[in-house]
C-alpha cells in the first residue's frame, strides 16, 4: 500500500475541536462573541501573563505590536536575516527600516554579536525569532536591549508551547510583547490567527484599537467625552480590520487544551530524529545546540546539508522525495536576497554570508503529531538513499 503523503508539518483536528467549532456555528455569535475573551484569557494563563489579544494572525500581530510600539518616521529596527517576510515588512509597513541581523555560523537563530554591532543612534527595537520553535536566548539579548534603551517584540510564531529559562514563551518576561501563529502548520492551530501577549496594560489597549480600524468605544479615551452615547465611537487613527472570528477561537481554545500533548509528541519526533541521523556527520542538525535552559516546540525540523560538496542538487532531492510521498521545504529565503528589499535599501547577495550559507544548506524534514516512529524511519531512510549516504 502507498504510504501517504508526509508534509513538513500539519494540523491535528480531532472531535473535540470540530464540536467546538460547531457549537459556535449554532450560536448567535460567529464573531465578536464570548468565546474570544475566553480564549483570550485561557491564552494568558497558559503563558504566565496579563494580557493577550487574539486576531487575524501572526502578520497582523507583528504590525500591531510595532505600531503599539510607536514604530515611525524611518525608525531602525533589528529583524534576524533568516525569518519569513512578514518579520520585516511590519516595520516597513509602519514607516521603519528593518535592518537585517546574519546568522550565528551554522545555525539558523540570528547572531547577538552582530545584533549589537547593528545598534546605532537610530535604532528603537529588536524583533528576534524563536526560530523552529527554540527560543533563542532572551537573556542576553534583553541585558544588551535594557543596556541600549530599546524595546523587544518576540517574535514566537513557531514557538507556542516551549519554555526559556523554565518559563512558558509568551511570559514577556524579557520584552515588551511576544506574537504568536495559529496557521495550520504551527504547533497550536486556529485556522489562521495570531496574538499579541504583554504585561503592558498600554500595549494592549493600543493593539486593540488599532486592529479595530483605529476605532475606540471606551467613553474614557474619547478626545470629545462631551458627545458619549450608546451608539457614539471614536476613530482616534489609522488602524486597520485584523479582528478574528468565534469559530477560529473556538478552534484555538480547544486546541490549548491539548497543547502540552501536542509538544511533546513533537519533541519525540525529533529526538527519533537526532537518533536516526546523528551518525551521519553530513546532516547537521543545529537545533539540538545549545548552553542555555530552554525546551523547543518544534514546529520545523530542518537540518544542514553541505549538498555542494556532495555533489547533489536540493530541489532533485526534494522532488524526489515528494515522488516518494516526503515532503520538506525550505526555511526561509533570507531577506536580503529577496527583490523588494535589494531594491528598496541596496542590499546585495553576499551581504550577510552566514545567513546565505544556512540557506543554501537548509532542509526542513516532515514533524507533525500525526506522524508515527515508522513515519519518521521512513522519512530518514528516504533522506539517507537521495544523498548517496547509505
Amino acid at each position: 500500500m502507498e504510504r501517504k503523503f508526509l508534509p513538513y508539518s500539519r494540523q491535528c483536528i480531532d472531535e473535540s475541536d470540530i464540536k467546538a467549532v460547531v457549537e459556535v456555528l449554532k450560536s448567535d455569535y460567529i464573531t465578536q462573541g464570548p468565546v474570544l475573551p475566553e480564549f483570550e484569557k485561557a491564552l494568558a494563563a497558559f503563558c504566565h501573563v496579563d494580557n493577550s489579544c487574539v486576531m487575524a494572525n501572526g502578520s497582523a500581530a507583528l504590525q500591531s505590536a510595532c505600531f503599539a510600539l510607536g514604530v515611525s518616521n524611518c525608525d531602525e529596527v533589528l529583524v534576524p536575516n533568516n525569518t519569513f517576510v512578514a518579520g520585516a515588512n511590519c516595520v516597513v509597513h509602519c514607516g521603519g527600516i528593518p535592518v537585517f541581523v546574519d546568522n550565528e555560523q551554522g545555525n539558523f537563530h540570528m547572531s547577538i554579536t552582530d545584533m549589537e554591532k547593528k545598534i546605532t543612534e537610530r535604532t528603537v527595537g529588536i524583533i528576534p525569532m524563536h526560530y523552529g520553535g527554540l527560543p533563542c536566548d532572551m537573556k542576553r539579548i534583553s541585558q544588551i536591549a535594557k543596556a541600549k534603551g530599546l524595546w523587544i517584540i518576540e517574535d514566537a510564531s513557531h514557538a507556542i508551547g516551549a519554555t526559556y529559562q523554565e518559563k512558558p514563551v509568551g511570559s514577556c518576561r524579557y520584552s515588551d510583547i511576544v506574537i504568536f501563529s495559529f496557521h495550520p502548520v504551527k504547533p497550536l492551530c486556529a485556522g489562521e490567527g495570531g496574538a499579541i501577549l504583554t504585561n503592558r496594560d498600554d500595549l494592549c489597549r493600543k493593539v486593540r484599537q488599532f486592529m479595530n480600524n483605529g476605532v475606540t468605544k471606551n467613553s474614557s479615551e474619547f478626545f470629545y467625552p462631551e458627545k458619549a452615547a450608546p451608539y457614539y465611537a471614536e476613530m482616534q487613527f489609522l488602524g486597520f480590520n485584523y479582528r478574528i472570528t468565534e469559530m477560529q477561537c473556538a478552534l484555538g481554545l480547544s486546541q490549548l487544551k491539548r497543547l502540552h500533548s501536542f509538544i511533546e509528541k513533537r519533541n519525540t519526533i525529533a529526538k527519533k530524529y537526532r537518533d536516526l541521523l546523528s551518525k551521519y556527520i553530513e546532516i547537521e542538525m543545529p537545533l539540538f545546540s545549545f548552553s542555555y535552559k530552554a525546551t523547543s516546540a518544534y514546529h520545523l525540523f530542518p537540518v544542514l546539508i553541505n549538498f555542494i560538496e556532495l555533489k547533489k542538487s536540493r530541489s532533485i532531492i526534494m522532488k524526489n522525495l515528494r515522488n516518494k510521498n516526503v515532503g520538506t521545504q525550505v526555511h526561509y529565503i533570507p531577506l536580503s536576497i529577496h527583490p523588494f528589499y535589494q531594491k528598496k535599501y541596496g542590499y546585495s547577495n553576499g551581504d550577510l554570508s552566514c545567513s546565505e550559507t544556512v540557506y543554501e544548506r537548509a532542509l526542513s524534514l516532515p514533524i507533525s503529531v500525526l506522524m508515527q516512529d515508522d513515519d519518521v524511519e521512513y522519512v530518514c531512510r528516504c533522506l539517507i538513499e537521495e544523498l548517496g549516504l547509505g
